[in-house]
């Protein structure tokens, strides 16, 4: 009777889905039904399949016509709705008309009486005739449900092949097919199965991203674009970082170990006319997973070979009808990745907790969300390497290492390398070792809160408020002069390996911020082809930057012996009554210390305050079926100020003993006067046609504009020169789209960047007024940041995902970058055919002239060269092979990684190139076929090929050159254990 049924119904060219089985038709399941929730998950497709995968999510029978819906498109239908509403916001604007009556959907053309009933009122027609249509669809749903049910399986395992992933990227949830900008977005099904735990992992699988995560080197690089020393010069980042929608400006504790998250989203070029805090490069966004009314427990254990151990747990569940909760918690604890071969412990030893708490309350017309979350580290950091080789036979060119004899451990894979004056060739295969005496050093620690509400106001408006505060204390320090020499025991100021005074320092960098940022939208949701975001934004914060560097030896050996420890001593010795004598005649800002011993300490600081208000609003229209438009534009404030900036360094003045005669100490201050306040103000937009020549197909234009706000100059840098505002226009073509009977996922993006004002920080030459506030007062040349015209940058992305049959799957990115540098002059440092001068700075420190004379390279221009930190080439190939394995699924998977060459600054030195890297990675996960338990074995960096992710030179530490390198090959374990509690 059933098949028989089937047959005759589609004789009558109806379609027929039940994924639920037989239905009760009474008045109260019906009401029941109409306003149940779904989180429903369908993007743009043809309404037919839309319908079906409706049917799925909802578990409610179907009854539509073949003809009706054979060449209508739905629209996307993501979050969590009623049944009802859910159907209106999938068919409106399709001529369609969808019912649910007696447990059953229907579909119908629409006519104004079947639009009624969709909004909840009875069509104008006689009760019989309401029954009888009721129980003729329930019976036709009832016996046909062996025979659909089938079919919907089929379909289910041909839909699974490309998942749909969700993001925020212009603050409403969309199919990332669906959105016109070039991003990256994994969710927390692709983090765990590519074993995604850290930045440097995000780093290897998002095209034209580099992480930075040392010191001074805030945030991402995103196509060149970064923010150095930001820390310091309180400069706004380049690439922002949001944590469920909400900005932060140190990134610290925003997603330890990635863990229950529920997507990251990398989105590249210009950010701004919608989210909360513009950004000129991009931004990376990390979604924590919020409550649901389903109880879920995640625990996780982890161990390496290094040895590392984590611990994760998260659990939550419903409260009540309306109140759900979720507690996540980890701890991750490690010996030391970067070994230390010297007398003090290993480095790069996390020793992190992190803790937090939410609580969501849900209704139909508001979801409200809380979170707390608490982190912190107490471990060692990691540090960077050297890279070349020390001089030890000057102490006027590099006390610390004067007479020192132990190698350098970082470089024993490197032939002998040749010198010059200034900066040696670097390793290009160090090792990630590093020899020191002093222990490195954390103390940070982030509490955040974020809150958001969502008001429906009708079925056509919505109102979100976004709330979040963050107080993040990020602290590390680790010894300085890279040696782990000590005294000897018959005299304390000479070193215990030859008969020379030492130096004995470290370093501690601290940064402090507190913000706290308020955004109201107000979002439609109209039928018709016409819908807007509107907006305001305020963010507030105040940063404070400190940097202590020590010497704690109890000499400072120049030439022939220790200095004398008494500073009165020191001053007569020198021919003067006494210090106090010595610095009244020398100087007019400095002071003598009494001290026992002699040593150098530098204290930095720097304390400013921001302010940032902004409108924003964006409209999006659709044309018809296949073309759609949306604009935007942003006017923005940002009010800067710098209440506090002053160097204190008591001690010798110099440090690494590059005095030719002994000197007296004293306490040196700089202190500068309160920087006025600042305001700059831009008004940014959007622009972006969208075609869809094919369902699940996007072909796009779109033309933006960034801005990042001016500021002040660092410290090191001249006092009265302030950083003009950058501005930047973006172009961008792109195509988006799902191919081979969609087991193809592909996505390609063009862009062309065209900036005014671009923020270079480097070495420039000061402006003979300035010069006080240089590296030494009174030298030419100091770090501080220019602002150069003329800068371009172009590049490709391309993604895809492809599932070659039922069980492999391939994936990864190609990604090009080119750039040209403006009109600029810069110092080629490193550069052996480079032209230098000799510069006196002797007068910079009361001496006479010729004491202290330093060859340095003259300025010459950089037009045409590259940006710092791009990638020409970066690529990633990940295959994955699933197969049923003792009563469960075992996965096998393999990620391989390349990143170019590039240059460390805009000098383009060829033998200061950072060479390409690649990285191979493998994976066998088994899951149990009940989903409870989840089983993996991997190792990382199979073949140990260490590059180097960032390279420094430092400057006025002649000969030293650093590099940060990635990740030594690993061995890990991990364990997940999910049981179903529902």
């Amino acid at each position: 009777m059933k098949s028989g049924c089937l047959i005759a119904c589609l004789s009558m060219g109806l379609w027929v889905h039940d994924a639920g089985g037989a239905v009760a038709i009474d008045e109260t399941s019906r009401d029941r039904e109409e306003t149940r929730t779904v989180v429903f998950d369908i993007p743009k497709m043809a309404a037919k399949d839309a319908l079906m995968r409706f049917a799925q999510q909802t578990a409610t029978p179907l009854l539509v016509s073949f003809d009706l819906v054979a060449t209508i498109d739905a629209n996307a239908l993501t979050g969590e709705f009623t049944l009802a509403d859910g159907l209106h916001r999938l068919l409106v604007g399709t001529g369609l008309v969808g019912t649910i009556e007696g447990g059953v959907i229907g579909v119908h053309p629409n006519p104004a009486p079947i639009e009624a009933t969709m909004q909840g009122e009875e069509p104008m027609t006689d009760d019989l005739g309401l029954r009888l249509k009721r129980l003729g669809t329930a019976l036709i749903a009832g016996l046909t449900a062996p025979l659909v049910s089938a079919q919907s399986a089929d379909a289910t395992e041909d839909d699974r092949r490309i998942e749909t992933i969700i993001v925020t990227a212009e603050r409403r949830e969309e199919d990332l097919l669906d959105v016109p900008i070039t991003m990256t977005a994994y969710d927390d099904r692709m983090i765990d199965e590519l074993g995604m735990t850290n930045n440097a992992d995000l780093e290897t699988l998002v095209p034209g991203l580099q992480m930075a995560e040392t010191g001074y080197k805030n945030g991402a690089t995103i196509r060149g674009m970064q923010s150095k020393r930001a820390n310091e010069t309180h400069q706004d980042l380049a690439v922002a970082t949001y944590v469920d929608g909400v900005y932060t400006a140190d990134a610290y504790g925003a997603a330890l170990n990635l863990f229950d998250l529920e997507r990251v989203e990398v989105g590249r070029g210009p950010q701004g006319t919608l989210n909360g805090r513009n950004s000129v490069a991009g931004s990376v966004s990390y979604v924590t997973k919020k409550p649901t009314d389903t109880w879920d427990i995640l625990l996780l254990t982890e161990f390496t070979d290094q040895f590392t151990q984590r611990y994760n747990a998260a659990f939550g569940g419903p409260l009540n009808e309306s109140f759900s909760f979720r507690l996540t918690g980890g701890y991750f604890e490690g010996d030391g990745a970067q070994e230390n071969v010297g007398r003090g412990n290993d480095y790069d030893a996390p020793d992190q907790y992190v803790l937090a708490g939410a609580l969501r309350f849900k209704n139909e017309r508001v979801d409200a969300n809380l979170r707390l979350q608490q982190s912190g580290d107490t471990g060692a950091p990691p540090v960077h390497v050297s890279l070349t080789d020390q001089p030890r036979d000057d102490p006027d060119t590099n006390f610390a290492w004067y007479q020192y004899h132990v190698p350098v451990p970082s470089i024993r894979n490197c032939a002998p390398i040749t010198r010059d004056e200034f900066i040696p060739e670097k390793c290009d295969d160090p090792e990630n070792k590093i020899l020191a005496n002093r222990p490195g050093y954390s103390d940070s620690d982030a509490d955040r809160v974020t809150f958001s509400v969502d008001v429906g106001l009708s079925d056509s408006l919505s109102l979100r408020y976004t709330y979040g505060k963050g107080d993040v204390h990020t602290a590390f320090g680790a010894d300085r002069d890279l040696t782990d020499r000590v005294g000897s025991a018959a005299d304390p100021a000479v070193a215990s390996d030859a008969p020379v005074g030492y130096a004995d320092g470290y370093y501690r960098y601290v940064f402090d911020v507190d913000e706290d940022s308020h955004e109201l939208q107000l979002v439609s949701n109209f039928e018709g082809g016409t819908n807007f975001i509107l907006g305001a934004y305020r963010y507030e914060n105040e940063q404070e930057w400190r940097s202590k560097w020590f010497d704690d030896s109890p000499s400072r050996q120049i030439f022939a012996g220790p200095l004398p420890a008494n500073p009165d001593a020191a001053a007569q010795a020198a021919g003067y009554a006494d210090c106090a004598g010595y610095v009244a005649q020398n100087f007019t800002d400095r002071v003598c210390l009494d001290r026992s011993l002699l040593g150098l300490y530098i204290d930095t600081i720097t304390v400013s305050t921001s302010e940032t208000v902004a409108l924003f609003g964006n409209v999006e229209h659709r044309f018809n079926e296949r073309w759609r438009g949306s604009f935007g534009l942003r006017w923005l404030e940002d009010e800067k100020a710098q209440p506090v900036c002053c160097a204190l360094d008591p001690g010798d003045p110099l440090g690494d003993g590059v005095w030719t005669k002994p000197v007296v100490p004293f306490q040196y201050e700089s202190r500068r006067p309160e920087r006025p306040q600042d305001t700059y103000d831009a008004v940014i937009g959007s622009l972006s046609l969208e075609y869809l020549p094919w369902d699940d197909g996007m072909v796009y234009g779109r033309i933006s504009t960034g801005h990042r706000a001016g500021g002040f100059q660092g410290v090191e840098s001249a006092f009265d020169g302030l950083i003009e505002p950058e501005q930047l226009t973006n172009y961008e073509f792109g195509v988006k789209g799902l191919f081979l009977d969609r087991s193809l996922q592909l996505t390609l993006g063009l862009w062309y960047n065209d900036y005014d004002n671009f923020q270079y920080i480097g070495i420039q030459e000061l402006p003979e007024s300035e010069r006080q506030y240089g590296f030494f007062p009174g030298f030419k040349y100091g770090e501080n940041t220019e602002n150069i015209d003329g800068t371009t940058m172009r590049g490709l992305d391309f993604e895809y995902v492809w599932f070659i049959n039922e069980r492999l799957r391939l994936s990864g990115y190609y990604a090009y970058q080119g750039s040209e540098i403006g009109d600029h002059a810069a110092i080629p440092f490193g550069d052996p055919d480079a032209e230098t001068e000799q510069l006196d700075i002797s007068p910079a420190f009361g001496l006479p002239d010729g004491t202290v004379v330093i060859p340095f390279p003259v300025p010459r221009n950089m037009r045409g060269n590259e940006l710092p930190q791009m990638p020409k080439h970066k690529a990633s190939v990940t295959l994955s092979h699933t197969s049923e394995v003792l009563n469960g699924e075992l996965q096998l998977l393999g990620t391989y990684s390349y990143t170019g060459e590039r240059w460390p600054d805009i000098a383009n030195i060829q033998r200061n190139r950072i060479p390409s890297y690649d990285r191979f990675d493998l994976r066998a996960a088994w899951t149990s076929g009940d989903g409870v338990w989840n089983v993996a074995g991997y190792v990382q960096n199979a073949f140990d090929e260490i590059g180097l992710r960032e390279y420094i030179v430092d400057y006025f530490n002649i000969g030293s050159a650093m590099g940060r390198l990635t990740e030594p090959r690993q061995f890990g374990l991990q364990v997940r254990w999910r049981p179903d509690v529902n």
